[in-house]
């Protein structure tokens, strides 16, 4: 009979504390703003777009703040924070589709916006699916996977993390496209400049998070196999 040593530690991923607070102080700036807004304007379909958006965005960048390999994110609450996604960008989809306010539209822009609200809701509900199953014990869940729920595992396992990563880029893309057509429909230098100002703030903050989500998302495409960088 061989007998090895093994010496179990403990290890944490560096500098998690500052990722964490940087997240964090982030999210309470998305929950200040939000409520400012809706306390401000809640009689404005924008201002309600703007105020819910912040606040699904502050939910997620808690959820966005802890990671696995830290592992923060094994306890039931910040697993169901991922809830947030994707309400967060189909709120900024809404909202950037009305700012400053409501332009004409025709009839493939209206059938875009119901094309990413039906696309957002089966992502929401596929979360839900897939965190309830996460819940329920590990041999119910093998039986599931195994039966009726092998198509469900597919989608979770391979799927998921390159579709995600892209609905982010797409509908990051299109908050863009949208300013741009707001801000050749509004015939107002008031209003224009609104949006200017909106497009820089926008662009600072989440630009380098699209182009991440675009690069892993084409990566996942890639090789559906490869582990997820759960720093992306």
């Amino acid at each position: 009979t061989l007998a090895f040593p093994l010496a179990i530690g403990t290890r944490t991923a560096a500098g998690w504390q500052v990722r964490l607070g940087v997240y964090l102080l982030i999210a309470l700036a998305y929950v200040v703003v939000g409520l400012f807004i809706g306390f401000a304007r809640s009689d404005d379909r924008t201002a309600r777009y703007a105020w819910g958006t912040c606040l699904a965005t502050a939910v997620f960048l808690m959820w966005v703040s802890t990671s696995v390999h830290d592992g923060t994110q094994r306890d039931p609450l910040s697993r169901w924070l991922a809830l947030s996604f994707p309400l967060h960008l189909v709120g900024s989809y809404l909202f950037f589709n009305v700012f400053p306010h409501p332009v004409p539209q025709g009839r493939r822009w209206r059938a875009l916006t119901v094309l990413v609200l039906a696309v957002g809701a089966l992502c929401w509900l596929g979360q839900c699916v897939g965190l309830l199953l996460e819940s329920w014990p590990t041999s119910r869940v093998h039986a599931f996977y195994d039966g009726p729920g092998r198509g469900f595992w597919q989608y979770w396992t391979f799927v998921r993390p390159a579709f995600r990563s892209l609905l982010v880029f797409t509908i990051g893309a299109l908050d863009f496209v949208m300013v741009w057509r707001n801000y050749r429909s509004v015939p107002g230098a008031n209003d224009r400049r609104r949006i200017l100002l909106a497009v820089a703030g926008q662009g600072v903050a989440i630009l380098p998070g699209f182009t991440m989500a675009l690069l892993a998302g084409l990566a996942q495409l890639a090789d559906p196999t490869r582990p997820r960088d759960p720093n992306v």
